[in-house]
């Protein structure tokens, strides 16, 4: 009976062995899949800046402007000006200019598969964009009077949905790079902007469209042979022809300032103690803008050119400034007066018509012919 019991369990651990012998012969490896591929990566404009007119940047913060002054673009001085309101009414840019961008990109694939976003011009890639961290978006954005730029990140980039996943809408670093574009407008750029963004495989998502016009023309028109009538010394005249002062561009509003120069006399003139006949003196002016659609009632005096102004014409557009000494072409009055609300401004195909008021002083002898009005204007 011992001996019986040995050989069956002999048996019993051979057959074991044997087992396990063949369940390793016959192990099988399916092969696995997944649905995994290449994403394309998705970007979202978030804010734009601009520098025109040489704004002040800022020393500290990166993409604060710092471009030139545009110069030939008006009559009797140089460069641009910005208006008191605010920005420019329409897309336009002149050279040395600038104009900033900040886009947020994702990438399901991850962040680091996103290699390099571009601000492009007509299609041709001119500016090689900044990857910055979220805190330097944000005082890029403040600097550019922008205060909601983190409560939008909490949106942007929006839910994203890849099949059985999802990436959750709001910036993430994981998936995500903020990058900031600037542009300096050159000679003979023009045509559409648009930012652009590339992963790894040289996929490609870029911003809508943009349509800019770059060194758009600037156009005064400026008719009417001024004179004024006769009179005894004492009394005022008016002038028998109106000057006529027309933007004549289809996009660049403009700042309008109006003066003149003295008269001068003849042999033996005397007005009233010297040779000319002082036009701060003695003669004013008022302007009707658009065949009546604002009239101004007050009449505002001719003042000389000044070349030596200490301010200049390094001033806001819009509001009661001089530039080099001459009077804005209308006040900036109160709301309530003038609902337009843009003193000196004139937008393209707008037309003013100024009448001017001269005073004869008491004496005023001979003939006083020789004189010029002055027009000064800038770009806004």
């Amino acid at each position: 009976m011992k001996t019986r019991n040995m050989i069956l369990s002999g048996t019993i651990l051979g057959l074991l062995v044997v087992l396990l012998a063949i369940n390793t012969v016959m192990a099988d490896t399916p092969l696995m899949t997944t649905g995994y591929d290449n994403k394309v990566p998705e970007i979202y404009f978030l804010k734009k800046g601009f520098g025109f007119c040489q704004r002040v940047g800022g020393e500290q913060i990166p993409f604060t402007f710092g471009g030139s002054v545009p110069d030939g673009l008006d009559v009797q001085s140089s460069g641009c000006i910005e208006w008191v309101m605010g920005e420019r009414s329409q897309s336009y840019a002149f050279t040395g200019e600038q104009i900033g961008e900040l886009v947020v990109a994702r990438d399901p694939n991850g962040a680091a598969d996103l290699t390099n976003a571009y601000l492009a011009v007509d299609g041709d890639n001119r500016v090689k964009c900044v990857a910055i961290p979220k805190e330097v978006a944000l005082a890029i954005a403040n600097f550019w009077r922008y205060t909601d730029l983190a409560a939008e990140l909490d949106d942007v980039p929006h839910l994203t949905v890849a099949d059985a996943g999802y990436i959750p809408a709001g910036y993430n670093t994981a998936y995500d790079k903020i990058y900031a574009c600037l542009l300096t407008v050159t000679d003979g750029m023009n045509g559409d902007l648009t930012v652009r963004v590339y992963d790894e495989s040289g996929e490609m998502a870029e911003t809508p469209v943009e349509a800019w016009d770059f060194n758009p023309a600037v156009t005064l028109d400026i008719t009417g042979d001024v004179s004024f009538p006769q009179a005894p010394a004492g009394n005022t005249v008016y002038s028998t022809e109106d000057l006529t002062i027309k933007n004549g561009g289809d996009k660049v509003a403009i700042a309008v300032w109006l003066g003149g120069t003295d008269l001068s006399g003849d042999a033996a003139a005397r007005c009233p103690f010297s040779n000319v006949l002082d036009v701060e003196q003695n003669m004013k002016f008022r302007c009707t803008l658009n065949d009546g659609i604002w009239i101004d009632e007050t009449w505002h005096q001719v003042m000389n050119k000044d070349w030596t102004a200490t301010t200049g014409c390094s001033v806001l557009a819009g509001a009661d400034y001089t530039c080099f000494g001459l009077l804005p072409l209308f006040k900036a009055v109160p709301s309530t007066v003038n609902p337009l609300g843009r003193g000196n401004i004139l937008f393209p195909q707008d037309k003013a018509e100024c009448e001017f008021a001269l005073h004869y002083p008491v004496p005023c002898i001979g003939t006083f012919t020789d004189g010029n009005l002055i027009v000064l204007m800038r770009a806004v």
